[in-house]
């Protein structure tokens, strides 16, 4: 029963994701700047990855702790998860502002 509930969330949660595939636009590479933005383009994909499965893990946990049922092993799971969850953000988080400030710091 968990399987088949783990399996349904995931599907409604990654669903969404199927739909945006046909909205890239093929670009031309032709010089450093299409590469550029190849690259923009590759790590906003993984960001937005990143954060769909962060969001799974939330609810994952959220419903681990609500089903703990006051076992401190399982909570504390639950809170490993939530914690693991939010340090994985943050880098994420941190990981698409740094090109960002340093381009605006080189830009002429």
């Amino acid at each position: 029963m968990k399987k088949k509930l783990l399996f349904i969330t995931l599907n409604s949660l990654l669903m969404p994701l199927i739909g945006f595939a046909d909205s890239v636009e093929p670009v031309d590479v032709g010089n450093a700047t299409d590469v550029i933005n190849i690259i923009n383009r590759a790590g906003s994909w993984i960001f937005g990855i990143v954060i769909s499965v962060a969001v799974i893990f939330f609810v994952l946990a959220g419903f681990y702790f609500v089903s703990a049922q006051g076992d401190p092993e399982k909570i504390n799971k639950a809170k490993q998860m939530i914690i693991y969850t939010t340090i994985g953000v943050v880098v994420a988080l941190i990981a698409k502002a740094v090109p960002y400030f340093i381009y605006t710091v080189l830009k002429p």
